[in-house]
């Protein structure tokens, strides 16, 4: 469809081409509310609110459902605001803030056995702040692998993801 979805700081909103209408509001209004939101491959929407990321179908159910932190996260350290998404056909990707200031890149994925997000870290930033974050396809940052190419402080960096998941090997 031709509609337009807007994510804000008050809320999140669809613009038909007639008209806007509420989709939700929030009562915990952050600068980093809606900010970078993402549309991943599966047709869903991510966008942060508060230190929630929230997911939204606009194609299924349209109630907007906090994937992170996946319940059971009580590493104060891997708790923050996030503040860049990304993804390839299998994971999100997402840079977080913890309240000491401190970055980490997180890699996610749904586990339908346990119905929630499992997330984990991948990178420490530091104090760096990481408010963007791409996946790039083999040959770009690295010859022959896809790569998370991501904003660390005033410069960018990257990670070489593997070409292709591992698959076990028989042995006789």
């Amino acid at each position: 469809d031709n509609d337009i979805y807007i994510f804000k700081d008050r809320g999140f909103y669809l613009y038909t081409g007639a008209d806007t209408q509420d989709l939700w509001k929030t009562e915990y209004v952050a600068t980093t509310n809606g900010k970078n939101a993402f549309l991943w491959g599966n047709r869903k929407m991510y966008a942060p609110y508060g230190e929630e990321l929230l997911e939204y179908d606009p194609y299924g159910d349209t109630a907007l459902t906090p994937i992170y932190p996946s319940p059971g996260m009580d590493n104060v350290e891997l708790l923050g605001v996030p503040t860049a998404i990304g993804g390839d056909n299998k994971r999100l990707y997402i840079a977080i803030k913890n309240a000491a200031g401190n970055s980490y890149l997180l890699k996610g994925r749904y586990v339908p056995d346990l119905q929630r997000w499992a997330w984990h870290p991948i990178a420490y930033l530091g104090a760096n702040d990481c408010n963007t974050l791409v996946l790039v396809a083999p040959g770009i940052a690295h010859s022959t692998n896809p790569a998370i190419v991501f904003g660390y402080g005033t410069a960018a960096h990257y990670i070489v993801l593997p070409a292709t998941t591992p698959t076990r090997q028989r042995t006789r």
